[in-house]
């Protein structure tokens, strides 16, 4: 997490030197049109002539993404490297083009960087009305950038190929207890790949090679992953002539899907073999959901998967992405507190990194639906979770300054919980519309003032 909040203040400083650029590049570029019907095409080959790069592109919803997997977005500091700043205002150029030049209905545009070599993934969430505003000057091009959502997470893709990986490498050593990546109280005691791992006991100098593999991320937290392997192994004394299901060497086939919870922590949840041994006899089973519609493995390297970005969960992970930015701030020892900050900057954060979500289903504890929930989460050395005041009224003024900026209504609470899930603090609507701030303390925790926002 300390990695990630290390090139937050870059990444600040890029958006802004991409707007700049972007305010003047609209300003006077004929517009090339991006019809609903060719948009994603057109993206993708767009920028393969103007930039040669080679991106991914799809509209879900109301949303446009752009996958753009790249050998290093990070130098030896953790700084970006100068051929990444450069991407980021490319793809930024090409996808506010299209997304003001369509005849499709878009609200939003998500650019997604993975970094090949650290596993890394950035994502870029933009208003489609806020990039219309900045063009007409109606809001600056810090407040723009403000305005911009910057996630950082491990790309779990990657996560999920480790995962893999390792228990090919884990079979040969741990053999049935390999299973420890399983998800617990699965269905793996009765599927075929857990009879295929517990005859690894009956297998002397067992060695995989993988052949292929290949990722799809198929939703927020699920990744499948294709392998093609070959095994060789020798049987155990005293089994030399036991009917193993497969013989040495063999070439098989299997997809595993992986969960990955919170971005990090890898579950193997479900198997697919490709070849079962029924009755003596090798046969290709039938393919279940979630296999079944993603079959064609030729295809996985054209997609990508994203959340459809709406208004709500924009307005939350946007307040999010403004407080991490602050947390960055007060941990670097090198920042020089604006006027008005020290009170707040001065001295260690007890947060180290904020989460956010709109949440829509009913909370059987709160009692309560459709209500915005951060998560704070602490120094592993605070005994006492607490926000502190400076700290809870910065984030009051944040959300109720954003719902207003959006003129968002319709939500009942917004609640803080910490890391486990515990309470902190809940705000009903109402609490939030009466509540009074000094305006002229705004200063102390903007870049800019209020009547530019």
């Amino acid at each position: 997490m300390v990695t990630f909040r290390r090139v937050l203040k870059p990444v600040v400083g890029g958006v802004c030197c991409v707007c700049l650029s972007a305010s003047l590049f609209l300003s006077g570029c004929q517009w090339q049109t991006f019809p609903k019907s060719e948009i994603e095409q057109r993206v993708i080959d767009v920028v393969e002539k103007e930039y040669g790069y080679r991106i991914r592109a799809r509209i879900r919803g109301k949303t446009l993404g752009l996958y753009f997997p790249v050998t290093q977005i990070f130098g030896h500091d953790m700084s970006f490297t100068e051929s990444f700043q450069d991407k980021l205002q490319d793809i930024f150029l090409v996808a506010a083009r299209a997304t003001l030049s369509t005849d499709a209905d878009l609200d939003f545009f998500i650019t997604q960087y993975s970094d090949e070599f650290k596993g890394i993934e950035i994502s870029m969430i933009r208003s489609v009305e806020d990039t219309k505003r900045l063009l007409l000057s109606n809001i600056s091009r810090n407040d723009y950038a403000e305005r911009t959502v910057i996630e950082y997470k491990y790309n779990p893709n990657k996560t999920a190929e480790k995962a893999v990986r390792a228990l090919f490498k884990d079979i040969p050593e741990k053999r049935s207890s390999a299973a420890s990546t399983f998800l617990p109280g699965g269905s793996f005691a009765d599927s075929f790949f857990f009879a295929y791992l517990m005859e690894s006991e009956l297998k002397s100098a067992i060695s995989y090679s993988i052949l292929s593999l290949n990722t799809k991320r198929i939703d927020t937290e699920k990744v499948l992953v294709y392998v093609k392997f070959r095994e060789q192994y020798q049987p155990k004394s005293g089994y030399e002539n036991y009917a193993f299901m497969f013989p040495s060497p063999s070439t098989l086939e299997c997809m595993f899907e992986v969960t990955v919870i919170k971005g990090i922590v890898p579950l193997i949840t479900n198997i697919y073999s490709y070849q079962e041994v029924r009755g003596g006899v090798i046969v290709r089973p039938p393919m279940p959901e979630p296999f079944s519609a993603n079959a064609d493995i030729t295809l996985w390297d054209e997609e990508f998967y994203f959340d459809e970005v709406t208004l709500e969960n924009f307005i939350i992970k946007q307040i999010a992405s403004r407080l991490n930015r602050k947390l960055s701030e007060a941990a670097n020892p090198e920042f020089e507190p604006r006027e008005g900050d020290t009170e707040f900057l001065s001295g260690p954060q007890d947060v180290v990194v904020v989460e956010a979500e709109f949440v829509s289903d009913v909370n059987q504890v709160l009692q309560i639906g459709n209500f915005f929930q951060m998560t704070f989460r602490f120094r592993e050395d605070i005994t006492r979770i607490a926000l502190s005041d400076e700290f809870n009224e910065l984030v009051l003024k944040y959300f109720t300054r954003t719902i207003k900026k959006y003129s968002f209504k319709t939500y009942n609470a917004l609640v803080f919980i910490d890391g486990d899930g515990k309470l902190i603090k809940k705000y009903d609507k109402a609490e939030i519309d009466a509540m009074k701030f000094d305006t002229a303390s705004w200063k102390s925790f903007f870049s800019v003032k209020p009547d530019q926002y």
